[in-house]
């Protein structure tokens, strides 16, 4: 398997939990842009990502090498009613403000 073929399946497995290539850049502490090319097979992917990645996703890493079909499908369906819509934003945002919480305390200092 070449290194666009395994991206494709990560792109794929970003994509059905609704996350942008921006967010899963920040998890890896990595640009944006770097994500991008890594995403597209310009950037050779390293092992140590590949657990990084895997794990992110909570994937085991065979899942992402010997793909399983039914892994690959998401996981509840997915409407497009407002209230499905507003559960959506709602845990988007509990999410993005317990990250926030975490950041901060790992960069509180230590007394």
């Amino acid at each position: 398997m070449d290194t666009k073929e395994l991206m494709s399946r990560i792109r794929i497995q970003r994509e059905l939990r609704g996350w942008s290539q921006e967010y899963l850049a920040d998890c890896l502490n990595i640009c944006a842009k770097a994500y991008s090319k890594l995403e597209r097979g310009k950037t050779r992917l390293h092992v140590e990502r590949l657990y990084q990645l895997a794990a992110l996703l909570d994937l085991d890493i065979r899942d992402l090498l010997q793909p399983n079909p039914e892994r690959e499908k998401p996981a509840v369906s997915v409407h497009s009613s407002a209230e499905s819509l507003a559960a959506i934003k709602a845990l988007y945002e509990r999410l993005l403000a317990e990250k926030d919480r975490n950041i901060k305390l790992l960069q509180a200092p230590k007394s």
